[in-house]
């Protein structure tokens, strides 16, 4: 996949001025949400934001008995209302890093979250929670 001179040097200009200003907006998102589908009432998706500018998502397709690493990378807030992932590494998919917009709203307890994926918009409701323990293989757990 070619990407045009114009679009890299944009990204790495975004990229670098978010590497300064990122790691201290980032403390606004910070902690646990759970997001739990209502298509599926086994499946279980936490999304855990680190002070430093970290983000994973760990799911789990079987209740909460075993959990896996879904999504794992980097966000930033940009703006109030707007942050942007840099996804690392993705379980379902590894074609799928890159950087995506979202934006968000912080209500009573909840993390409203929209964002676009090709055609498609999805919005997403995650609720606060205090750390639990999760039993991740030892391979996920050293990685954040």
């Amino acid at each position: 996949m070619k990407i045009p001179i114009k679009t890299a040097v944009s990204a790495f200009a975004l990229f670098l001025c978010l590497s300064f200003s990122g790691s201290v907006n980032a403390k606004k998102l910070s902690g646990m949400w759970k997001y739990k589908t209502s298509s599926d009432s086994k499946t279980i998706i936490y999304k855990i934001f680190t002070k430093d500018g970290r983000y994973m998502n760990i799911c789990s397709l079987n209740g909460g008995n075993t959990y896996y690493v879904k999504q794992k990378g980097l966000y930033e807030n940009l703006t109030p209302g707007l942050y942007i992932e840099h996804l690392g590494a993705s379980h379902q998919n590894p074609n799928t890093c890159g950087s995506y917009m979202i934006s968000y709203k912080k209500i009573k307890g909840k993390l409203q979250l929209s964002f676009q994926l090709g055609k498609n918009v999805y919005n997403e409701v995650w609720e606060k929670v205090k750390e639990v323990h999760l039993n991740l293989p030892l391979s996920c757990n050293d990685t954040f």
